[in-house]
């Protein structure tokens, strides 16, 4: 397999999102020309972007309920910007621990179906810190609604996310 396949397997996948969280993302998201009180995104994938990096940033995996709880997103692929992808897989990349992985020169020796593994265990770990990322927006929601009507709520909820981490870290 090149790497161009390898991408392209990663690329068809369809992230899910626990449906609790769709009247968040409803009221968050700009679906079609609905005009909402609080600050919009354009798709709703930028805020499972945002619920992912709020994941991330928390050190923080909530699985998925069952399938039948769940929503599927558009495939990965068909995100953008591209860079903004590319990001997200490289920051999954960076962490061998949540692929199962000691070092990439693994990949090349893994078979199809290992591939095929490799790949749900990578959006496994991207929808469990995505989720991870709606809980916490939920309960910031829940307390405080106005909060989200700040322009830049979501660098906001990011840069105290880090500057938490770091304090932690000293």
């Amino acid at each position: 397999m090149d790497s161009q396949e390898f991408k392209n397997r990663i690329f068809s996948k369809r992230p899910r999102y626990a449906n609790i969280y769709k009247d968040l993302i409803a009221a968050l998201a700009n679906k079609g020309n609905r005009k909402t009180e609080y600050i919009q995104f354009g798709p709703i994938y930028q805020i499972y972007i945002y619920a992912f990096y709020i994941g991330i940033h928390r050190n923080e995996r909530i699985p998925l309920p069952s399938r039948e709880s769940t929503t599927d997103f558009l495939e990965i692929g068909k995100w953008k910007p591209d860079s903004l992808v590319h990001f997200i897989l490289m920051t999954m990349f960076s962490n061998n621990k949540d692929l199962n992985l000691t070092t990439w020169n693994e990949l090349e020796d893994m078979e199809d179906s290992e591939i095929d593994s490799f790949v749900r265990t990578l959006i496994k770990a991207i929808e469990e810190y995505a989720n991870a990322g709606f809980s916490y927006l939920q309960t910031q929601f829940d307390e405080d609604r106005n909060l989200f009507n700040q322009t830049y709520i979501f660098a906001d909820i990011l840069k105290d996310l880090v500057e938490e981490k770091e304090n932690i870290t000293l």
